[in-house]
């Protein structure tokens, strides 16, 4: 029964239903499957790339493979956070914080679809690096579209506000990336992996 209402309410807010996202917003079971669905997809595929190395599974933490995997889903869930503090501080907005997160890391749900290209490359078919940075752009676009509308309803931003701190969110988004990047990884990291 939770199965199928969380794959509900996932369709739904990936379809920008209103009722949905205020629905997801207020559910406090909401917060655990956003983290699911917000980390999950770095997690299978540090697992799935493994399975390419001869190492194995050793390889999963070294800082040339475990960071890269994490780094731009840490940068969304900072975004997420950043934005939604911005819009109450700063905006006047009206909603919590919590709430915009349930919402918006449901919408990240796009992500798991870099699963694919990881499984079609331990069967050597393709070399997922560029499949990967393709779904997680377009993941990343919609997570941003899901901000914007959230904002809006959740936080009850008129629409131009609301695009500044879109804006501002996508400047923290490359910010984040490039500052851990260089930190965690140092000259290895490359934005698009």
């Amino acid at each position: 029964m939770e199965y199928s209402k969380v794959w509900n309410n996932l369709v739904s807010v990936l379809k920008l239903d209103k009722e949905a996202m205020a629905r997801v917003a207020n559910d406090k079971n909401a917060t655990a499957w956003g983290v699911l669905i917000l980390f999950g997809p770095p997690v299978v595929n540090l697992i799935l790339a493994s399975f390419t190395f001869s190492s194995g599974f050793g390889v999963m933490f070294s800082r040339v493979m475990f960071w890269p995997m994490f780094i731009p889903v840490i940068s969304i869930f900072g975004i997420i956070l950043l934005m939604s503090l911005i819009a109450r501080r700063f905006f006047g907005g009206k909603g919590d914080n919590v709430g915009f997160f349930r919402t918006v890391s449901y919408s990240a749900v796009v992500l798991w679809l870099s699963i694919v290209p990881y499984i079609l490359s331990i069967f050597g078919i393709l070399d997922p690096v560029g499949l990967y940075n393709l779904i997680w752009l377009a993941g990343v676009i919609w997570i941003i579209v899901v901000s914007y509308y959230m904002l809006i309803e959740h936080h009850k931003l008129d629409s131009k506000d609301a695009g500044t701190v879109v804006a501002l969110g996508i400047i923290g988004y490359f910010l984040f990336r490039n500052i851990l990047g260089e930190i965690l990884v140092g000259d290895y990291y490359r934005f698009w992996y």
